[in-house]
């Protein structure tokens, strides 16, 4: 089985990339990397974060191993924050550094995976593609978002370990079935979208009659997709309230417009997969034939969520119909034996600003302005400069200026944004003094301080 099925022409010869290419390069890496080591000295911890420290850092919970109501994301929840705070404490940068680890470490697989077949440049370009992609910098920007990062990670090292070209000593190709098996369950229990990676080895299955012939293709093939279908079933009897979901045409349609950016761009996403796939599988390109498929397979596990859209929700199709789209000007213009023109130089180079064009107008900018928890943090500082004025308060009370705007029916969402941003209080117990009470005011609330959230300062309401 040969799943990139090229000639037996080698890899196309390259010239020296021309200045303006490489400059362009180096600009997307300093801008995005910049970004990247900046926010982790502005931003800090934010809603969801608190919440797990508080749960995890003293226990991993074993227990919690195969309990779905968690989202069966064990690796990444309990193994991430436990550790993380064992090592490094409260310290926020660090965790911010090892998010960008995992960023850094996806982008090198991408382009280990692409210089197999296309060489060194487009195996940079591909690369440097996930590290400043929109979505990956809104991932980046939360730590919770962890949970998104390390499935991103063990999808391409599935890829990778799945395209390897490793041979054993009778000249077959060897790829591990079980460790592409323990790889597939690291990543579900980091992240269930992880599972459309299966979309490759039952791809190959159909695309190819030798893959077929051997029978550990077919056994990674049919585990991996009894795992799969085992976390997918757990996980579906949870899909309600927030992260309820509705298998139609219009919902998925909203998701669609809202992740390409509206009706043109999601009909044009939708066609290029279709009809890229097509081409190249026609021209026997089946790795490129399944980079467009796999924008579509990693789209389904948010195509039908009817409340949550977030844009590092969409990195993995993003990034697959690019590398994709890549592929095909690499392939147009080998020349077997020869050189590949210097234009695909000036066209990777394009490609890559685009991207980065596209994180400029947005993430970057809004990131670099209101960076997650940095509100958070001036609260907390606030609140224990009043705490420790003013010992003989035990039971601190919260409300908020603005009243909670919810359209969606889900009553958790009827709690104000601001309780939210700090945990429900935990950021608090965590920062403050964990001895006190804190909680929103209500009819049965014991107060005996009460601040409002105003502009995202406090402001102590006069008793």
């Amino acid at each position: 089985m040969d799943i990139h099925r090229i000639s037996t022409a080698a890899v196309p010869q390259e010239h020296p990339t021309p200045l303006p290419v490489q400059l362009g390069l180096l600009l997307a890496v300093l801008f995005t990397g910049a970004f990247y080591l900046s926010y982790a000295q502005s931003a800090w911890f934010f809603q969801d974060d608190f919440q797990l420290i508080v749960q995890y850092a003293h226990a991993l919970q074993p227990q919690q191993l195969l309990d779905f109501a968690s989202f069966g994301r064990f690796l990444s929840r309990n193994v991430y924050w436990h550790y993380g705070i064992k090592f490094f404490a409260l310290h926020a940068p660090l965790f911010f550094l090892l998010n960008l680890f995992f960023i850094c470490a996806t982008s090198l697989l991408v382009y280990r995976v692409m210089l197999r077949q296309y060489g060194t440049f487009p195996a940079v370009v591909a690369g440097l593609v996930y590290f400043c992609l929109p979505g990956t910098v809104e991932a980046y920007a939360w730590l919770s978002n962890s949970q998104h990062l390390l499935g991103h990670l063990f999808v391409l090292v599935f890829v990778y370990l799945f395209t390897a070209r490793e041979e054993d000593r009778h000249g077959r190709r060897w790829v591990p079935a079980l460790l592409l098996l323990l790889v597939l369950l690291l990543g579900l229990l980091s992240n269930v979208l992880v599972g459309m990676v299966l979309s490759l080895p039952l791809w190959m299955l159909v695309a190819d009659r030798r893959y077929r012939r051997n029978p550990w293709n077919l056994g990674v093939a049919a585990a991996g997709m009894a795992l799969f279908l085992y976390f997918y079933v757990n996980l579906a009897q949870h899909q309600t309230g927030a992260y309820a979901t509705s298998f139609s045409f219009g919902t998925f349609w909203q998701n669609a417009t809202f992740y390409f950016k509206g009706d043109v761009g999601a009909a044009l996403w939708m066609g290029v997969v279709a009809l890229g796939a097509a081409w190249s599988w026609f021209r026997g390109r089946l790795l490129t034939a399944w980079f467009f498929l796999a924008s579509a397979a990693f789209m389904l596990p948010f195509a039908f969520l009817v409340h949550q859209r977030y844009g590092s929700y969409s990195v993995l199709s993003h990034l697959f119909v690019v590398l994709a789209c890549w592929c095909l000007v690499c392939d147009g213009c080998d020349v077997p034996g020869g050189a590949r023109p210097k234009w695909v130089s000036y066209v990777g180079a394009a490609v890559l600003l685009l991207v980065l064009g596209q994180s400029l107008g947005l993430p970057l900018r809004h990131f670099g302005q209101y960076p997650h928890g940095r509100t958070v943090r001036e609260q907390v500082e606030q609140l224990r400069l009043f705490d420790a004025r003013n010992p003989a308060v035990k039971s601190y009370c919260f409300r908020s200026d603005k009243p909670a705007v919810n359209t969606t029916g889900v009553k958790v969402w009827d709690i104000p944004a601001e309780w939210w941003q700090v945990g429900f209080g935990a950021a608090f117990s965590l920062f403050v003094n964990g001895q006190k009470t804190y909680e929103l005011v209500s009819a049965t609330s014991r107060c005996d301080a009460t601040f409002t959230f105003i502009d995202q300062r406090l402001e102590r309401v006069a008793e």
